[in-house]
């Protein structure tokens, strides 16, 4: 029976030393002060203690926690002595000179006579750790682009505000226009993105109605032209277009107007304005 019962425990010792954790038994001391009953290899080796230290003095374990912790890892080691209660901690400890981040949890048995320990398991979570502090400072990063997205955003939105009602101020027809590719990567038309008050009410539509359209859906009778020319080379070049008394012939009615028009190329778009000076030019 003893045989078998010493063989038990030998099985049970290797297998405290080949868990990936440390294991001990602790209960306190006469004087109040924790005593280990068992200490695993295991735990010896996490810990870089000899058994004979804590043996001597259990103390020696509980003084590598980080003197950021030890007060509270402390204050909770002593009210589950006195309750009786589950034990769980998670904090660090300096051992070699480095700081490890460990997980203690303990469950309470009583032994015969009265005595009461606490059977334990001691596990190294500093990579958990470690992984749960980059993602929070990738949160924080993150956080930190997304606020200044929206901050961006808004200013964006109170821009837009900003130039619409600057547009809208201006006694001139004025409208973006962007440009329509073909296959080959060639303008082949323009289309409308934003246009004033001025631009619509000249036009004789509202914005709902000028936005979107194309110039040669707007004037299907005029199709690609010098005009249109001038509008690629203004893309190409960026150089600012200046044109006085421009002529558009054949209106609807056959009216041909002249124009003062006045664009530039605004990442990748045009800004467009014109002036009608038909009145003008009839009085001269």
């Amino acid at each position: 029976h003893r045989e078998l019962m010493e063989l038990r425990r030998r099985e049970l010792v290797a297998l405290t030393d080949s868990i990936p954790v440390g294991t001990y038994v602790v209960g306190p001391g006469e004087d109040g002060v924790p005593k280990f009953d068992f200490v695993s290899k295991r735990l010896l080796n996490m810990l870089q203690l000899k058994e004979e230290d804590v043996e001597k003095d259990a103390m020696a374990a509980y003084r590598l926690v980080h003197p950021e912790d030890y007060d509270e890892m402390w204050r909770l080691n002593s009210e589950v002595f006195a309750t009786g209660k589950d034990f769980y901690w998670e904090g660090r400890m300096v051992i070699g000179g480095q700081v490890r981040w460990m997980r203690i949890e303990s469950v309470p048995r009583d032994l015969p006579g009265g005595r009461k320990v606490w059977s334990s398991v001691l596990t190294d979570i500093t990579s958990r750790k470690e992984t749960e502090a980059k993602l929070a400072r990738r949160e924080k990063q993150f956080e930190q682009v997304n606020t200044k997205l929206l901050v961006a955003q808004e200013r964006l939105i109170t821009d837009k505000i900003r130039l619409r009602a600057t547009l809208d101020s201006l006694l001139d027809p004025h409208v973006m226009m962007q440009p329509v590719r073909d296959a080959n990567g060639v303008v082949s038309d323009f289309v409308i993105t934003e246009a004033n008050v001025a631009a619509c009410a000249y036009q004789g539509t509202t914005r709902e109605n000028l936005v979107g359209r194309r110039i040669l859906e707007l004037f299907p009778s005029r199709g690609p032209s010098a005009r249109l020319e001038m509008y690629r080379g203004l893309m190409e070049t960026g150089q600012p277009l200046v044109l006085n008394d421009f002529v558009y012939p054949g209106e609807a009615n056959g009216d041909s107007r002249h124009f003062d028009v006045r664009a530039v190329r605004v990442e990748g778009a045009i800004s467009y304005t014109w002036r009608d000076v038909t009145d003008r030019y009839r009085a001269a």
